[in-house]
């Protein structure tokens, strides 16, 4: 896992348990929480010849509660973004990679109208594309210069924490989180992303 990454994860856990207890003085159960939104941060895969590149990431999901606990269910999607790189022709090329996650877990919110700090935990199912990665052109033209296209579903995880404002259009608000995403496989974090977000909350 990225170092990164971890801090995210274990600073999730630690923050889930402190709002949960901040969460108990109030007297009104949260009711349900909904956010769509998207952002930008860096895709990681970790035995491609380039493993890390920048990353567009999508994400929506809902919370509610279910006593004692809050429960979450999101549904979040990177993809390498190529457009803003450059790349010397004779170097590896990073490819393109894509990752897809579902993730059911925890949500614990600080107010009671989950707006405020909030912080996510989740496991799940995930899926992990990639293609067009190549080694440098010293490689060529050995057969493994162009790595072969992959495609992977196995367990995924993710974690976030972030901040739902009060005031938005109408009824919702504005949600700025750090989000972090990654699917398991072998034994070891085969793919993951970070990105910080922006969008809409209800």
């Amino acid at each position: 896992m990225s170092r990164l990454g971890s801090i995210l994860v274990c600073a999730s856990v630690l923050a889930t348990g402190v709002l949960h207890l901040v969460g108990g003085a109030q007297a009104a159960t949260p009711g349900i929480s909904i956010h769509v939104e998207g952002g930008f941060g860096a895709s990681r895969v970790s035995d491609l010849p380039v493993p890390s590149t920048s990353a567009l990431t999508a994400s929506a999901g809902f919370g509610f509660p279910v006593k004692p606990v809050r429960l979450a269910i999101e549904l979040a999607a990177t993809a390498s973004e190529e457009f803003m790189a450059r790349y010397i022709p004779e170097e590896p090329m990073p490819g393109q990679r894509t990752l897809t996650t579902l993730l059911v877990g925890m949500e614990a919110v600080g107010s009671p109208n989950a707006r405020g700090p909030f912080v996510t935990g989740g496991i799940g199912v995930g899926h992990v594309t990639s293609s067009g990665a190549r080694r440098g052109l010293e490689f060529f033209p050995d057969p493994g210069w162009s790595v072969p296209a992959r495609s992977l579903t196995d367990l995924a995880l993710g974690a976030g924490l972030g901040w739902r404002s009060t005031g938005g259009p109408g009824p919702l608000g504005f949600q700025l989180a750090l989000r972090f995403h990654g699917v398991v496989h072998g034994g070891g974090l085969a793919a993951s992303a970070t990105a910080l977000t922006l969008g809409l909350a209800y």
